[in-house]
């Protein structure tokens, strides 16, 4: 008595809230080469979407937690989706590969942590992850917005369009340099 309760889900509503990946593909799909939302702006309201859902899920524990962590997976894993085209268009065609390597290397080191911050949360209540994952989508978003330019519809720095005369120019500077 006079303690919070703690959601206990059942097997339907934790399927049910991993069910979300599905249609987030479809809606990921859908919304990125739509010229309304583009790569940046669909990233950041997924983010900031993920950050609500996130933070509902801590606030609802009763009634809608199950909806509120269906939207946060949904709009985290849309998010996901977005980020790796918009991510490897923001680099120069020379180091995209790398940056989007770099990249993918700092989300796999997210990946190994959150476990170990979800075991540390816990301790503190069965919905503190939420705020925890809650405020990083929330700092994601701010940075996303804080991003110069969208890539969407736009023609990329054009190096990976190297014509065939450009090329033989390109081998005969350099046949040219060996020889000195």
């Amino acid at each position: 008595p006079g303690e919070e309760s703690e959601p206990v889900l059942s097997y339907k509503e934790i399927f049910i809230s991993i069910a979300a990946e599905l249609p987030s593909y479809v809606f990921a799909f859908s919304v990125i080469e739509n010229k309304n939302f583009g790569r940046k702006q669909s990233l950041f309201l997924s983010f900031g979407l993920a950050a609500f859902s996130c933070l509902a899920a801590h606030l609802f524990r009763d009634s809608g937690f199950m909806y509120a962590v269906f939207f946060a997976k949904f709009f985290a894993n849309s998010a996901f989706e977005f980020i790796y085209p918009f991510t490897s268009e923001l680099y120069p065609t020379n180091c995209r590969a790398t940056g989007l390597g770099f990249a993918s290397a700092a989300s796999r080191i997210g990946g190994i942590m959150m476990p170990w911050i979800i075991v540390f949360t816990l301790d503190i209540n069965a919905t503190a992850p939420f705020i925890v994952f809650g405020i990083a989508c929330l700092a994601a978003a701010a940075l996303v917005a804080m991003l110069p330019y969208d890539t969407a519809g736009k023609e990329l720095d054009g190096h990976h369009h190297h014509t065939e005369e450009q090329h033989k120019k390109k081998d005969e500077i350099e046949l040219r340099d060996n020889e000195k």
